[in-house]
């Protein structure tokens, strides 16, 4: 089920699917809608004719065309009105029943934009909300990667709080005048799923799997439930455990920790166990991971919308 926000055009992304946030009759619009028809050329509008156009919360489909993806999904998300007329069960409609579409077209991969935000005028934290709420329950039944793109500067805070505590925690603990961006993906290494040599496990210790399995155990963690927390795919978890050379990434790894509700310590001691440095204080990325595990701020979804927040994935 592994799910993450990005920054970007969703038109250029390489998924199976994408999602398009289409009005009543699909013929095209402004915004995200507008970009998907450019993009997708004009029989895409000449397929979309025929629909006979979609009701608010449900999803039609077209092929992709000239997108990289096969197939767009076509989901009308509600018009904000004040939030009184059942505009959040309505966007909440819109994701599962684009999900369940996806699934029945034997998706693996699809991406979506944030529905109603745009001129629509869901308020943005709102809609963030209800995006993220709907898409990881669903996912807890379901193999699928899922995107949320967000175009733009848009910042999607834990809340106002917590957002100005995040600020604060990274102004008095960075470390270095140019410590701003994680090299990121350079300390991950190993590309996922790459065999190599596991690191040895700390003499008298044990190993990642012996701890995942020990973890697991301790907290009555069925298979499900742990893909759910983590955002890992029931596929990686197999080979988490029955492959020893197997490499996990950092954000693997951060993503077990965050199932397993460990604190800054123990999420530390976890990415050394996989080979990987532990918490910097001159990286901004470690600095947010470090200040949501000293807060018990640390389910995945939490940790995702935060390094997002301040440029940090």
């Amino acid at each position: 089920m592994p799910f993450n926000i990005v920054r970007g055009d969703i038109t250029k992304m390489n998924t199976d699917a994408i999602v398009n946030a289409a009005n009543t009759t699909l013929l095209g619009g402004g915004g995200v809608d507008g970009a998907i028809h450019r993009a997708a050329g004009p029989e895409l509008l000449k397929e979309c004719m025929t629909l006979g156009g979609c009701k608010m919360g449900q999803a039609k489909v077209t092929k992709g065309y000239d997108l990289s993806c096969k197939y767009i999904i076509h989901t009308v998300g509600p018009i904000w009105n004040g939030g009184g007329f059942g505009e959040e069960q309505i966007l909440r409609s819109c994701y599962k029943n684009s999900l369940e579409l996806a699934e029945q077209l034997g998706c693996r991969s699809v991406a979506f934009p944030l529905i109603s935000a745009g001129v629509y005028g869901y308020p943005i934290q709102q809609a963030i909300e209800v995006a993220l709420s709907a898409i990881n329950e669903y996912l807890g039944d379901s193999e699928m990667q899922v995107t949320l793109m967000m175009f733009g500067g848009r910042i999607v805070a834990v809340n106002d709080t917590e957002f100005e505590s995040i600020k604060q925690y990274i102004s008095e603990n960075l470390v270095g005048q140019f410590a701003t961006r994680r090299r990121r993906h350079a300390a991950d290494d190993a590309p996922a799923g790459q065999e190599q040599a596991a690191p040895p496990p700390p003499r008298g210790g044990e190993t990642l799997v012996q701890a995942v399995t020990r973890l697991t155990s301790e907290l009555e963690l069925d298979d499900k439930e742990l893909c759910r927390r983590a955002n890992i795919s029931g596929s990686l978890l197999g080979k988490i455990r029955s492959d020893g050379r197997f490499r996990l990434t950092r954000s693997e790894v951060i993503g077990l920790a965050s199932a397993f509700d460990l604190d800054c310590e123990g999420a530390g001691q976890l990415l050394q166990l996989a080979g990987l440095p532990p918490f910097s204080m001159s990286d901004r990325a470690d600095v947010i991971l470090r200040y949501l595990f000293e807060n018990d701020c640390c389910d995945i979804l939490t940790i995702n919308r935060a390094l997002f927040s301040f440029d940090a994935l």
